[in-house]
Order: structure tokens, then C-alpha cells, then sequence
């Protein structure tokens, strides 16, 4: 059996957030994806990850595939430096030591989770990231918008040529677990931040869920030794050179 969570936040100002977690859904509904339970975890609790539970529940549940959805109305969020305050670490460490005590899983795969996530192996938590993980695209705050904002205004100052979408290991530090691959993403027929967040994400929508499947059937791994192993043909290497030609 294998038992997947998907944790997303799915914010409800913002509009239709999670389609990364949909997508996932919609291919085990097609076949491409063979789990036996999957959990749905947000932090909102009748956001658009509610409605995709929803949309998708008796699809699922028609394959004889246990799905159920699971609210975590307060997860503390890092201070400006990246750290919590001891009370705040406290409250992480007790949530996710019930969860995952509690629950036997083999993968949690957060998509656009802007929550912290310990208490389970690093091998068995991976991430997408909607920008490089190289400075200066990671940190606490940069995720979503503000990812694509600085990757136009270094575009604008001739300082990239690309983007990308990282896949990685989760660790306590922000965006630096190890990375499975990057994705690139060129931006010669961008003219904005929203023109950057869309074709981002259209990659998204395309490779999030194929490498997930093959985290899940353990064609991509985590070894002992913290070194990742992808399939001889994978086609992506796990740092790209932003700057670079691309020809």
C-alpha cells in the first residue's frame, strides 16, 4: 500500500490556488499514478484545496482509493531571519508529531505549502519550488509572485536568461534540501512578472506530478547519504545555469 499527503495551502483571497495538488489527483484518477490512501492537508479551512477535495472525492473513492481531507487551522510562520520563536517551534513540533506518529505514510509532497514541515524524514518530503533555489530566489518570503518578480527585474538588468522550476528534498532550512531537478524556463517571450508566473506554471502543471510519480515508485530517491539518484534518460539536471545562451 502506498499512502501519499499533499499538503497546499490554497488561499482563498488569491483565487484558484492548489492546481499543482489537482493535477496530481486528476492522474491517479487516470491510472498514471497508483497510491492506495492519499491525505489532503491545507491551512485554510474551505480554501480552493477544500473544493478541489470536493471536486475530486467521489472519483477517487470510485477506485477504491481512501482520500480524506485534513484542516490545520494555525501553523507559525518563520520570522524575517528564517527562525521561529521557541513557543512557535514548540507548536510545529507538536502538530507534526502527531500527524505523522499517528498516520503511517511513505511521501508527503508539499505544493505550494508556505508552512514548515518536520517530524518525518527528509528522503520521504519533497517540494516544489517556482523559481531557483540560488540566491537570490529563495528565502522565506520568496515564494509565489514574489519569485516571478524578481526573476523580471533580473531579466530586465540582463542578469538571467532563464528561470526555472526546482523539485527538491525539504529540510529545516528554506529551499535548500537537495535538489532533484530544475526545470528551465526561458523568458524571451515573457513581458511580465504574470507572463513569467504563467508559463511557470503551465511547466508545473506538466512535471510536477511525472516526478512525483517516479518519487513514488522510487525511481528518483534519497539515499543515506543525501545524494539523489534520478533514471539514467531523466532530462533535467539538478542546478541549471541561469544566465547562460541557451543555444
Amino acid at each position: 500500500m502506498t499512502n501519499i499527503w499533499i499538503f497546499a495551502s490554497g488561499w482563498p483571497r488569491y483565487g484558484e490556488w492548489g492546481s499543482g495538488a489537482k493535477k496530481i489527483l486528476e492522474q491517479v484518477v487516470s491510472g498514471q499514478i497508483k497510491v492506495n490512501e492519499i491525505t489532503l492537508v491545507s491551512n485554510h479551512i474551505e480554501g480552493w484545496v477544500y473544493k478541489i477535495y470536493q471536486d475530486m472525492l467521489s472519483k477517487i473513492l470510485t477506485l477504491g482509493i481512501d482520500i480524506k481531507y485534513l484542516h490545520i487551522p494555525y501553523f507559525p510562520t518563520r520570522w524575517e531571519d528564517g527562525e521561529f520563536s521557541d513557543f512557535d517551534k514548540k507548536i510545529i513540533t507538536n502538530i507534526c508529531q502527531k500527524i505523522f506518529s499517528e498516520n503511517e505514510l511513505d511521501y508527503v509532497f508539499l505544493s505550494g505549502y508556505i508552512k514548515h514541515v518536520l517530524w518525518i524524514a527528509v528522503s520521504k518530503l519533497v517540494n516544489i519550488h517556482p523559481g531557483p533555489t540560488q540566491e537570490p530566489y529563495w528565502w522565506v518570503w520568496m515564494h509565489g509572485m514574489k519569485v516571478h518578480e524578481k526573476v523580471w527585474e533580473d531579466y530586465q538588468a540582463w542578469k538571467i536568461e532563464r528561470t526555472c522550476v526546482t523539485m527538491h528534498y525539504v529540510t529545516d532550512e528554506v529551499d535548500r534540501g537537495p535538489v532533484i531537478c530544475q526545470i528551465p524556463v526561458e523568458l524571451n517571450d515573457c513581458n511580465s512578472a504574470k507572463e513569467i508566473a504563467r508559463k511557470v506554471n503551465k511547466v508545473e502543471h506538466e512535471w510536477q506530478w511525472q516526478i512525483t510519480k517516479m518519487v513514488i515508485e522510487g525511481k528518483i530517491y534519497l539515499d543515506e547519504e543525501g545524494i539523489v539518484y534520478c533514471p539514467k534518460d531523466f532530462p533535467f539536471k539538478s542546478e541549471i545555469d541561469l544566465s547562460a545562451s541557451s543555444t
